[in-house]
């Protein structure tokens, strides 16, 4: 009785961290969690046991890398320039001062590490790497390590840190490890997808996008920097997207600051948050104008199938079967597999801020486990954790499914049509 209400407990507050919220009115989200995706991974103080009647004997990991440097100079030079136009026409402002000492202070401490993992992507990495040990010390002992990541190097050291960690922890763990571009399909789909690229170029949802921006992008925290003098109003929406989404990666990038709440209001930043949250959804996910974006992982959804099943027949002895990519692998996996929180079609665009939300989907270092564990009959279950939290498995109120049940649900995913016609 005490363990159902434990769970009862525990399907309430995944429910309440995902859907928080009236879905009528503005977003009301901390200036932390209008960081959005650019956020410190959110580190759990434990990790939920397992029943009593489960014992856990494989987990297959997909991870975003960890927190990293502003990925080049590119934004915040642009940032740059519109500060000093400003500053020779006496325009700016006090805060402007402050924002161009701010950027002034990225470039510098940026400089050779552009997109590079930073001192607290790895701390992010090795502590996913000690709590599954911590939660199943038995797994990770004198276990078999497979490994793969994108060529990127922040991922490559993603998967490195992690895996370090592990081996320092048991000096007879066997580990193999795989980068490079043959990773590329499964981990970078978003770049070689041909049918993606396509509707990236095409971009059916850029007028709804736009018209989104518009009546949501607030102006005035510009204004605020470099006067009303310098820029018309488009140019002002590009350089507010700019300026905000450089603020929201400051933090992540190891400078320490309140940067949203110094040069926005509450209000201000949750509509920023909102227009960075929908393209995202819209360009990285199944919408009501295509399913293409969350298409792209199908191969990656046959790797879990075909792993598990390898290790289920005896034919791999890897009990950790680790992946290390993007915010750009995730965010499509968690929508084609319909994790709870990570999928959301709807024609009212306006409505995506409460259903789907980039901090809670893939801050950085976000990852996927799913752990694989055998009752006493010897059936096969699995439970799928994201962030070291569990949800229920998609289309169900339950943690825990058999694998057959869930091999049949991904499985008719992998059968399923492959797009979402335009207007449904």
């Amino acid at each position: 009785m005490y363990r159902q209400a434990i769970i009862i407990i525990n399907i309430l507050l995944i429910a309440a961290s995902a859907f928080a919220g009236n879905s009528n009115g503005p977003t009301d989200y901390t200036f932390d969690e209008c960081r959005g995706s650019a956020n410190p991974y959110p580190a759990p103080e434990s990790r939920m046991a397992l029943p009593d009647t489960l014992s856990v004997i494989m987990i297959n990991h997909l991870g975003r890398h960890g927190a990293r440097y502003e990925t080049s100079p590119k934004r915040a030079n642009k940032i740059r320039a519109t500060i000093i136009k400003a500053k020779k026409q006496n325009t700016l402002s006090a805060k402007g001062d402050s924002m161009l000492n701010i950027v002034n202070r990225t470039l510098k401490l940026s400089k050779d590490n552009w997109g590079a993992l930073d001192s607290l992507g790895m701390k992010e990495q090795q502590g996913i790497a000690a709590r599954i040990y911590r939660a199943w010390p038995a797994l990770v002992k004198n276990s078999h390590i497979e490994a793969i990541s994108s060529y990127i190097p922040r991922c490559i050291m993603s998967m490195y840190e992690f895996t370090h960690k592990l081996s320092s922890i048991d000096d007879n763990v066997e580990i193999l490890t795989s980068s490079g571009k043959v990773n590329s399909p499964l981990m970078r789909p978003f770049a070689i997808d041909s049918a993606y690229l396509d509707i990236r170029k095409d971009a059916p949802w850029a007028e709804a996008l736009d018209s989104f921006y518009k009546k949501n992008i607030p102006l005035e925290p510009v204004w605020r920097l470099v006067g009303h003098d310098t820029m018309n109003r488009d140019d002002a929406r590009q350089f507010a997207i700019s300026l905000f989404g450089f603020l929201c990666g400051l933090n992540a990038s190891g400078i320490d600051g309140d940067f949203l709440a110094e040069f926005y209001t509450i209000e201000e930043a949750n509509k920023m948050w909102e227009c960075r949250n929908i393209t995202q959804y819209l360009e990285r996910t199944t919408s009501v104008y295509s399913s293409i974006p969350s298409d792209i992982t199908r191969a990656l959804l046959a790797d879990f199938i075909n792993t598990t099943d390898y290790f289920l027949s005896g034919r791999s002895k890897a009990s950790l079967n680790l992946r290390f990519g993007h915010a750009e692998t995730v965010m499509p996996f968690l929508s084609l597999i319909r994790l709870p929180g990570c999928y959301y079609v709807s024609k009212d665009l306006d409505s995506v801020s409460r259903y789907w939300k980039n901090f809670y989907v893939t801050p950085m270092a976000t990852n996927l486990q799913m752990i694989i564990c055998v009752a006493p009959s010897g059936t096969p279950y699995i439970r799928l954790d994201l962030n070291e939290h569990p949800v229920c498995f998609p289309g169900t109120d339950k943690y825990y499914v058999s694998w057959k049940q869930a091999r049949k649900y991904f499985n008719d995913i992998l059968d399923s049509a492959t797009s979402v016609p335009v207007g449904q």
